[in-house]
């Protein structure tokens, strides 16, 4: 049986996207890491892994009755998980809206069997893999709005990039928030 590694995550539209790369490359250019391709960069909601057809139609209806209101994001803080070794750009204020998109989601996952992760949520999107050291910019030096009207079902895919081995993100499903 084909297995699908499945997540739900925020993807930002073209603006923010690119946003992002604008203003952030400057600074992870001063660090050796592999920087995550644009076409990649998300906020995980929940990571599933790898689940089968029937899984895969539990996990969209689960999310198809999630209930929440568009809210609004400010990309305006780099962090960084020393043991992963990742560059991240995050929210200096988290809003409440993004943590209880994800406890919803997460409640209505679990009868799909889906267990939500015991650490605490910290959103953010993830920059630099295989990165050396913190980066970091002075308050107000990156500053991204993005207003969030959606959130997505995505397939990690496995395949050559330019003769390397990568991943990428294809969107399953999308899921209006109104």
């Amino acid at each position: 049986m084909k297995q699908r590694r499945l997540f739900f995550a925020l993807w930002p539209d073209k603006e923010v996207r690119q946003a992002i790369v604008r203003q952030t490359t400057p600074y992870l250019k001063k660090n050796n890491g592999r920087i995550i391709p644009a076409a990649n960069l998300h906020i995980t909601l929940h990571f599933i892994g790898s689940v089968d057809e029937e899984m895969a139609g539990c996990l969209h209806a689960a999310a198809s009755a999630v209930k929440a209101e568009p809210f609004q994001l400010q990309l305006d803080t780099f962090g960084y998980y020393s043991r992963a070794k990742i560059a991240w750009l995050g929210m200096t204020h988290t809003p409440g809206s993004i943590l209880r998109l994800n406890e919803t989601l997460g409640e209505h996952l679990t009868d799909c069997g889906y267990q939500s992760d015991s650490r605490q949520y910290s959103p953010h999107v993830s920059l630099m893999r295989k990165c050396r050291r913190p980066v970091s910019a002075l308050r107000g030096e990156v500053s991204i709005p993005w207003a969030v009207e959606h959130f997505v079902l995505l397939e990690s895919v496995q395949e050559t990039i330019d003769g390397r081995q990568g991943v990428s993100y294809r969107v399953i499903e999308q899921y209006p928030l109104s």
